[in-house]
């Protein structure tokens, strides 16, 4: 755990030494396995990052669809009876949980700088006489950018896990407030106690404000620097 934390507070020369240092083997084939190992890793990271900022694109395009689709509902909440009270914070909790929804969306398309491997590398290998010193150059340098795109891809997935949570929470409260809607409207229901209301508003404001907070802290689903 302190290697880590060390680790993170070295300068880039300074990783690369670090990680250089730990390669001991001079076998050219022990060697050329190990490139292949790590530049397998660097385009699974590669297809981690594509596949978070693809999904997020899809997500963002459904929660402007859905946000349309929630706006044409608006008139359907009139009067200041009980009942409409009850419609009104879910109609307002489905879009303050789509609001969150698009901010995380856009979170996992934001740009953020990433250290990575330039053609400048090819100096610094042809630098080497022997092959082996050659590789282990370039494995060091491989890892180095593997270690340094995994936590910002973690956390576009990371947010993207976000997004996709609450627009799960938009649309099931928005399908409360249909049914609401549909029972006001057929069954003349119209009779709800204030209490269970404020009750009601009080839950989902306090998700609202917590529960990604809750979900990431007792389910641990990320492990982020």
């Amino acid at each position: 755990m302190n290697e880590e934390m060390n680790y993170d507070e070295m300068s880039i020369l300074e990783k690369y030494e670090h990680i250089r240092k730990k390669l001991k083997t001079d076998n050219k084939e022990i060697l050329l396995a190990s490139r292949k190992f790590i530049e397998e890793r660097l385009e699974t990271e590669e297809k981690r990052r594509n596949l978070a900022e693809n999904r997020a694109t899809a997500m963002l395009g459904i929660i402007g669809v859905f946000a349309g689709l929630i706006f044409r509902f608006r008139r359907s909440i009139q009067g200041t009876g009980d009942l409409n009270y009850f419609l009104l914070i879910f109609y307002l909790a489905s879009i303050a949980f789509l609001l969150k929804a698009g901010y995380y969306g856009i979170r996992v398309l934001w740009p953020d700088k990433v250290n990575r491997l330039n053609s400048t590398l090819v100096y610094d290998m042809t630098e080497e006489d022997e092959l082996f010193l050659s590789l282990k150059k370039e494995i060091a340098w491989k890892i180095w950018e593997y270690k340094e795109q995994i936590n910002p891809n973690s956390q576009k997935l990371f947010f993207l896990h976000r997004c996709q949570r609450n627009t799960l929470t938009s649309i099931f409260m928005f399908i409360i407030f249909s049914i609401a809607v549909l029972m006001e409207t057929y069954l003349s229901f119209s009779e709800i106690r204030i209490g269970f209301i404020i009750l009601v508003a009080i839950i989902i404001s306090v998700w609202l404000a917590m529960g990604d907070k809750i979900i990431d802290k007792f389910f641990n689903f990320w492990e982020l620097g």
